[in-house]
């Protein structure tokens, strides 16, 4: 029979995929063709055979997988196939068994994701055809020798298991290589696309192929006479002609990219060249942007593909795709932006199994059947919204277990409960701890999981009903792979012997090896891809982001069990591919193939800097202008707005719609002094930023100093009205002098807006919490119906009068709904420290009208709750936002200055002594620790006056973040050390609050306002200011430095 075997070569991937399509659309359909590919890329390669062909379906085609193609014609086999998870459970038993016989690795054991790697490792082996006699080991005492040691020695257990009932993918391929005969694929045609490499496995699979079918394309990369073949090794085109040559086989090279009439080849042949060919790329559909922030550049690109969807005729979003070179970069704000477009999106990831909350709350369960488990540790199943319990009865159990300080089995006693709800969770943990006392093997306490799944699954019906359509598929995916795991864990392991803490170990490694993923909901939905993860099809417009030097391509790093380095010094390191190099060569590669996966354009764009410092263009991008004389497109967040190609004029409302940037100018000015009504125009806001930058010097004087210069004399009088300010007007001064230039000096105010937002949100619940305070100290003894009393106080205040209009605003209906729910949970959160403090609540909304300050002013303000007792005090601020008070930085910056403040003008009103200062975090997650943030004095009668169950010996406190040893000593933390002061540096932290205070009025009245924002860390105040647009800061920002201790502070000064 005569054989045809091809050998499919071009630059790209994509060329061959184009050349492979065109031969299938003119196929014989007498026979099968069978497709075989990488997973990541079947189910595109599906949807682009429908579009190349032109059919609507077709029965002799077939894309699949090589490892489901051997099972398919294995069919039922003698032994069990071994699943990734499961062998890589199995490698962690291993490891834990022998961890004592381990030389290099018997510390690492239990590092998470230590046996993942371990058994990536050993499969790396096995695709070599390198058995564990095969891994070379000598008498040394190197480390590195002893690694390969180790991994010889779980390679070799790993091997034993497979002896009797299993065997895994590599030796199922292995006997499929072996069953192909004459009669296996007869009237076949098999096409191999999209591989980087092939093992020498496949390699055996594809010569036998090539003998007994009816043909064969196997597709490669290869450089040729490219004036770029540096950048490819030619590794697979001449490892098969080798093969064929060697085995005397007729074969016939198909150079793709000489046949096909593509100007993609041209381009593809050139980029990173060292010395390429000019090429004409004015009309290739190539496009470079630069733009000054990450941010900047997923605004444009969204902005942009709204744009053109919307004057783009037939073309829907699915034409479309984004590329970046991480979505933990880019993932947040690309999302953000598709949102606020009304536009669906699909980012191609995948999230670990063991985030998922069915799987949470299995081991939150699991970890209740030991005997030291924490409070905390049982709140979180009892509180857990799947479980859907009646909360006032866990109010009241979780009130009284916090009052008798309950640990371990003390949380599960049956006294006094009536609750059915909680009576059925506490007996079956009850009944699981009995279980799991009688447990020896993996089977055993499988069935003790099964029946904790039943009764979750039973249980979550609500929690369901609550969830999206994605939602609900994530969550019919996460029950189906949890039975999966069972089952498994069950056939493979289940008779084994082994102990509770192993076997949760060893169950946890199922879950962190086993990911969900999803394709879109809806086919039109824009694709968003993470280059080193995802597989890239062929799109109309294609938007390649972050191509910055170091990022797009990231590179590998070589620290793996095995380093290139090691690999290079053994005897048989011919037989090791891929190396760490040759992984780092094909991602530049996988890089430059984008430029053959477009049909009409694509856009490539970079930011300039970042929170670090400066980015720079990678290679790709400057060779692109190298040989295209491509000019670089530079969009800055301002200049987006005036480009022709960004906003749509005429459609998006933008306020300035005319003839000339000078009559843009001259409506400018009547506009900016009614900045108060269009300041919450986006567009408004970014033109004013443009026009700065663009224009004429006369408006650049207006923007810049808006009519406001004026004698230094009269500075004082506008920015301190009757003689005073707030500690909150300071710290917006120390955030940005400009911020508070155009808030205080300008008196710049956003639109009268009833939509509620978070600052009125934080609003209602201090005026709830100043109330409701009294009632918990009033009712401390029962409290059961606190949830109730903190509606009724609710409903009081949001029909005061100046919440008339929020209520009226139906957009704030579902708000208001869900603000129930959120003061209940508040209302307990506050309750738990105030029944342990022997500090009690006494002045609520305290005001303070006159405390003196620099230049004759005062200071006046307010705080939520002063608590005392007997010649102490503590001050005490619920924070909705940032509740942070851990260390001294803020301090140093001049955030943290309010409660110092009036801590001080507390001492001289009162007498007493501040013991401490608070914020209390009243925005938590659901059954989280509210613990209060902050400073105070390290007397230990003080610590156990803030929580009286400090009293008790390896007490950890959840009121303040103190714990007791065993031994009945404070355990020195960080905390401790940093933030338990004496009553000396305590008076010195009060002192260098007021002088900060007294130094920011001193620069305000000099007239200091010049832009200079606050930077903590990749965060800065510009981010989130709304006066952004006015001043134009590019460049100067104040970097907060990092402030531990009181002796650093001092040092500082």
């Amino acid at each position: 029979m005569s054989v045809n075997i091809n050998i499919v070569a071009s630059g790209s991937n994509e060329i061959n995929n184009q050349y492979i399509f065109q031969l299938l659309k003119k196929r014989d359909k007498t026979k099968n063709h069978v497709i075989i590919s990488p997973d990541r890329s079947q189910f595109s390669i599906e949807r682009r055979l429908f579009d190349e062909t032109g059919e609507v379906c077709f029965f002799d085609i077939n894309v699949i997988s090589l490892t489901r193609l051997a099972r398919k014609t294995l069919g039922v086999s003698r032994k069990k196939i071994l699943t990734k998870q499961s062998g890589i459970a199995l490698v962690k038993k291993i490891i834990t068994d022998n961890r004592d016989k381990l030389l290099a690795f018997g510390k690492a054991t239990d590092y998470v994701g230590f046996a993942s790697t371990l058994f990536e490792t050993i499969c790396f082996y096995k695709s070599c055809n390198i058995s564990p006699v095969d891994i070379y080991t000598d008498d040394s005492e190197s480390y590195s020798n002893y690694k390969q040691k180790d991994i010889k020695f779980v390679y070799s257990e790993y091997e034993k298991f497979l002896e009797e009932e299993y065997t895994d993918s590599f030796n199922q391929l292995k006997l499929f290589a072996d069953s192909i005969d004459s009669d296996t694929f007869r009237n076949t045609v098999f096409y191999f696309l999209e591989f980087d490499d092939f093992t020498r496995l496949m390699y055996e699979i594809i010569l036998k192929l090539s003998r007994f079918s009816d043909g064969i394309y196997i597709s490669c990369l290869r450089g040729g006479s490219a004036n770029n073949s540096h950048l490819y090794n030619n590794k697979v085109y001449n490892d098969l002609i080798e093969m064929y040559r060697y085995n005397n086989m007729l074969f016939e090279i198909k150079k793709v990219d000489q046949v096909l009439d593509n100007p993609q080849s041209v381009l593809l042949s050139n980029v990173l060249a060292f010395s390429p060919d000019k090429i004409d790329l004015s009309s290739s559909g190539v496009e470079i942007r630069e733009f000054d922030s990450l941010d900047d550049e997923v605004e444009f690109c969204v902005s942009d593909i709204y744009n053109r969807l919307k004057n783009g005729g037939e073309e829907t979003l699915s034409d479309y795709a984004l590329v970046v070179p991480s979505l933990s970069d880019y993932k947040s704000k690309i999302e953000r932006c598709m949102v606020a477009c009304g536009l669906p999106y699909y980012f191609d990831e995948s999230k670990k199994l063991s985030v998922h909350p069915l799987v949470r709350i299995i081991f939150d369960i699991l970890n209740l059947l030991g005997h030291n488990y924490s409070l905390s540790e049982f709140q979180v199943v009892i509180k857990s919204p799947l479980l859907n319990l009646d909360k006032i009865a866990v109010r009241c159990l979780d009130k009284h277990l916090i009052r008798i300080g309950a640990i371990g089995d003390m949380c599960i006693s049956l006294d006094g409960i009536e609750d059915e709800g909680l009576l059925e969770l506490l007996n079956l943990i009850i009944d699981l701890k009995s279980k799991a006392r009688e447990s020896k093997t993996f089977g055993d306490y499988i069935d003790i999981v099964n029946l904790a799944f039943e009764y979750i699954l039973s249980r979550s019906g609500e929690y369901e009903s609550t969830l999206d359509d994605l939602e609900l598929r994530v969550w019919e995916q996460a029950k189906n792979k949890i039975n999966s795991i069972n089952e498994d864990m069950v056939a493979v392991f289940g008779s084994i012997d082994i102990n509770a803490e192993n076997f949760v170990d060893i169950y946890k490694e199922y879950y962190d090896s086993t990911n969900i993923s999803l394709p879109p909901i809806t086919s039109n939905t824009l694709f968003v891809a993470d280059i080193n993860a995802s597989y890239v099809s062929k799109y109309k417009h294609l938007y390649v982001l972050g191509n910055n030097d170091g990022k797009m391509p990231s590179q590998k790093l070589d620290n793996g069990l095995i380093t290139d380095d090691e690999m290079a010094r053994l005897p048989n390191a011919n037989l090791l591919s891929p190396t760490i190099a040759m992984l780092n060569a094909r991602k530049v590669l996988k890089v430059v193939d984008l430029l053959s996966r477009y049909e009409k354009d694509i856009i490539l764009s970079y930011p300039t800097s970042n929170g670090e410092g400066n980015l720079f263009a990678n290679n790709l991008i400057n060779s692109l202008i190298k040989i295209g004389d491509i000019k670089v497109k530079r969009y800055s967040g301002a200049l987006d707005v005036i480009a022709s190609n960004y906003y749509d004029i005429s459609t998006d409302n933008v306020l300035f719609n005319h003839q000339n940037l000078r009559c843009l100018e001259s409506k400018l000015i009547d506009y900016l002094g009614q900045w108060e009504t269009y300041n919450s125009n986006t567009n408004y806001r970014k033109l004013c930023s443009t026009l700065y930058q663009l224009s004429s010097a006369d408006v650049k004087s207006l923007i810049a100093g808006m009519g406001h210069k004026k004698s230094l004399g009269a500075v004082k009088g506008d920015f301190f009205h009757n003689n005073a300010t707030s500690v909150s007007q300071i710290e917006m001064y120390y955030k940005c002098p400009y911020m508070h230039f155009a808030r205080y000096g300008l008196l710049l105010k956003d639109d009268i807006d009833t939509t509620l937002k978070p600052n009125d949100i934080g609003t209602i619940i201090h005026d709830v919490l100043s109330k409701l305070v009294p009632y918990i100290l009033k009712h401390k003894e029962d409290l059961s119906d606190l949830n109730s009393k903190a509606h009724e106080l609710l409903d009081y205040v949001i029909k005061k009068e100046e919440y008339k209009d929020t209520i009226s605003n139906k957009n704030n209906a579902y708000v208001i709904r869900a603000l129930y729910d959120e003061v209940g949970r508040i209302a307990n959160a506050v309750a738990s420290p105030i029944l342990k403090c022997n500090f009690e609540p006494k002045y609520y909304e305290y005001r303070f009208d006159n405390i003196p300050s620099a230049n004759g002013l005062s200071i006046r303000g307010f705080v939520d709750r002063i608590d005392i007792k007997d010649d102490g005090f503590v001050v005490i601020d619920y924070k909705t936002g940032d509740n942070h008070f851990d260390d001294y930085s803020d301090l140093a910056s001049g955030k943290k200055l309010q409660l110092l403040v009036y801590a001080r003008a507390f001492e001289k009103i009162s007498g007493l002594r501040c013991k401490g200062v608070f914020y209390f975090p009243i925005s938590n997650d659901f059954g989280g620790t509210y613990r209060l943030n902050g400073t105070m004095i390290r007397e230990e009668s003080n610590l156990i006056d803030m929580d009286t169950n400090l009293i008790r010996d390896g007490y950890k406190s959840d009121t303040i973040n103190i714990q007791k040893t065993s031994k009945g000593k404070i355990r020195e933390s960080q905390y401790y050390k940093n933030m338990c002061i004496d009553s000396d540096d305590m008076d010195y932290i009060i002192n260098y609050a007021i002088n900060k205070v007294e130094e920011a009025v001193i620069r305000i009245i000099s007239g200091q306002i010049d832009p200079n924002p606050l930077r903590e860390g990749d965060k800065i105040v510009c981010d989130y200011c709304k006066f952004r647009a006015m001043c134009c800061n590019e460049n100067n920002c104040n970097d907060q430095k990092i402030i531990k201790t009181i002796s650093e502070l001092k040092e500082e000064v």
